[in-house]
């Protein structure tokens, strides 16, 4: 799913959707916007003005084992320019256990 979180903001009923449509052993490879980190703030994602979704990394890994998916390996990323701006992400793949 590349560049297609960017639309959902909470991350846990696609985690638990994908969870259970994958096969033992199937991989999930996906791409978000990376939220800045701010001290103080709790985990999740915000709503930009684009209408699009920044997330935490951190927050995409917990949902992820949340919903029994392990968390294979995540990989930072420019997932776009805009504007002329390169946008930080990462890419994310989780697999659900056999």
């Amino acid at each position: 799913c590349a560049d297609t979180f960017i639309y959902f903001g909470d991350l846990a009923p696609l985690a638990r959707a994908f969870a259970f449509a994958l096969a033992p052993g199937g991989h999930l490879v996906f791409s978000a916007e990376e939220r800045p980190a701010q001290p103080g703030r709790a985990p999740g994602y915000d709503l930009l003005p684009s209408g699009r979704y920044h997330h935490d990394r951190a927050y995409a890994e917990a949902v992820s084992r949340d919903a029994g998916l392990e968390v294979a390996a995540v990989e930072a990323i420019t997932v776009r320019t805009e504007n002329g701006v390169p946008l930080p992400g990462f890419v994310m793949t989780v697999v659900r256990p056999a």
